[in-house]
């Protein structure tokens, strides 16, 4: 519940993972509110109970700012409730907590991935991915005080965390690979459980550190130990819509995969590494990394913004650091 002052317009902001109904919403807190709320989104829209909108449904999306009116003289508060806590719910055997705040959504196309500590079970974050859907992806909030908790995110093509990404699927979806990484503690040891509410012909995690993959179809959970502190944001694995035999004939016809998010260089072979520089165009060194010997490597980039090169073994790529 929240209180909130009597008489006045507020703004209020869903506070959960998941979207929930204004109608629901309105249902609770009848007493208290008027039936409408106003999103802004450069201008004011409004929507009513049991009426609609032109504009908007009774959908509040996650994490949104909206806008309802308290009833009663000014001066005094209110106690608001939210959907969620004037529902009871009781668990059923083997459902986790995460199952009952879910987006109405999930019927299909959405995967959520899972990350439990195994030093406390209850020490768990989620994140979810949206096929074939458009929305503005929500970033993941993190825990900056704690290591004992593994977070968990999916990275979007600008480098953001997610804790909700949509990703809207192609011509080719066998194609698409998307960037998934944890912070965690070092030495937790972390299972990451996926659960798939979509129609995929195939999906494949790929432990980039370990070079490990699984057909998440077949085993939907991947356990291991978080061993490297170095980066305090990993993005150590990545959801593929390959089979795990395909994303194997393409490593060994790319051995060196070499990419970069924000300040980020990853690189991650087949073979152990031996050494990693960073090149400007004129081919200048400017940093550098030797006797390796891992097959996964990362490499904060302290740099202007601008276009270098990396060579990794004998391999060299361009990057663009914005």
């Amino acid at each position: 519940k929240i209180t909130v002052p009597t008489g006045k317009e507020i703004m209020l902001g869903n506070p959960f993972m998941s979207s929930f109904k204004f109608n629901n919403f309105y249902l609770a807190n009848s007493a208290a509110i008027n039936n409408y709320f106003r999103l802004y989104n450069g201008t004011f829209n409004t929507y009513e109970y049991n009426v609609g909108s032109a504009n908007l449904t009774d959908t509040i999306a996650v994490l949104q700012a909206f806008f309802i009116t308290t009833t009663g003289t000014p001066g005094s508060t209110v106690d608001l409730y939210f959907p969620f806590e004037t529902t009871s719910i009781t668990r059923e055997t083997g459902k986790a907590h995460y199952d009952y705040f879910k987006s109405p959504k999930a019927n299909n196309d959405v995967i959520y991935v899972t990350a439990t500590s195994h030093a406390n079970k209850k020490k768990a974050t989620s994140a979810t991915l949206a096929l074939n859907q458009d929305g503005q992806n929500v970033y993941q909030l993190f825990y900056e005080a704690s290591n004992t908790i593994p977070q968990v995110y999916f990275t979007d093509e600008s480098g953001q965390k997610n804790a909700v990404q949509y990703s809207t699927e192609n011509e080719n979806q066998a194609t698409t690979t998307i960037p998934l990484g944890l912070r965690s503690g070092f030495g937790n040891r972390v299972t990451l459980t996926f659960d798939i509410n979509a129609e995929v012909e195939a999906l494949t995690l790929l432990d980039k550190k370990t070079g490990q993959t699984q057909d998440l179809l077949q085993n939907n959970s991947y356990t291991f130990t978080q061993n490297d502190n170095t980066t305090p944001y990993i993005d150590r694995f990545e959801v593929s819509f390959k089979s795990p035999m395909a994303i194997s004939e393409i490593k060994s016809e790319n051995k060196i995969a070499i990419y970069q998010t924000e300040n980020t260089l990853t690189v991650s072979a087949t073979e152990n590494l031996q050494s990693v520089e960073l090149l400007d165009v004129q081919g200048r060194k400017i940093q550098e990394a030797r006797n390796i010997n891992n097959p996964f490597y990362q490499m904060e980039l302290n740099v202007p913004a601008g276009v270098y090169l990396v060579k990794a073994n004998e391999t060299t790529r361009k990057i663009i650091v914005k």
